[in-house]
């Protein structure tokens, strides 16, 4: 993860997001104000959009989404479209330019394998419904009564 921090160190960067095409949000370097899963759809279906809405123009596909407030920038990528998006905010007085070859810089060597880890990090966390029902019935079995 060692893209992700160095990102995440960046004095022009507030913010990053990583989601996948489940609605899934892998990481962020910050708490975020909507749930997980909206955003992370919200991701996939922008960057949708802008493919649909280039090919429209004749043109290449989107090398990602830029969406500007005043301020902040929200950059969103797909490295490897439609599977995975990265999503950056900037603050509006960033310096757009350098912070883009920075990204691009460190996006490029950006591999599968890298988004997968994290991806797999996140199923390795979820709890298994059977084993959280079978240890609530195991401790309902051991707790005391209050009865002696």
């Amino acid at each position: 993860m060692e893209w992700f921090e160095r990102l995440a160190n960046n004095s022009h960067i507030q913010l990053i997001v990583v989601a996948n095409n489940r609605g899934q949000l892998l990481r962020a370097s910050s708490s975020l104000n909507s749930s997980n899963e909206r955003l992370a759809s919200m991701f996939q279906a922008l960057f949708v959009l802008a493919q649909n809405m280039i090919s429209d123009f004749n043109h290449n596909p989107a090398q990602f989404i830029l969406l500007s407030t005043n301020e902040h920038h929200v950059l969103i990528f797909a490295p490897y479209y439609p599977t995975y998006y990265v999503a950056i905010v900037v603050g509006r007085t960033a310096p757009l330019s350098l912070l883009m070859t920075e990204l691009e810089r460190v996006l490029s060597v950006l591999t599968l394998a890298d988004l997968e880890a994290l991806d797999t990090a996140l199923k390795d966390n979820d709890l298994d419904a059977a084993e959280l029902i079978q240890a609530v019935q195991e401790w309902l079995w051991e707790k005391p009564t209050g009865n002696y």
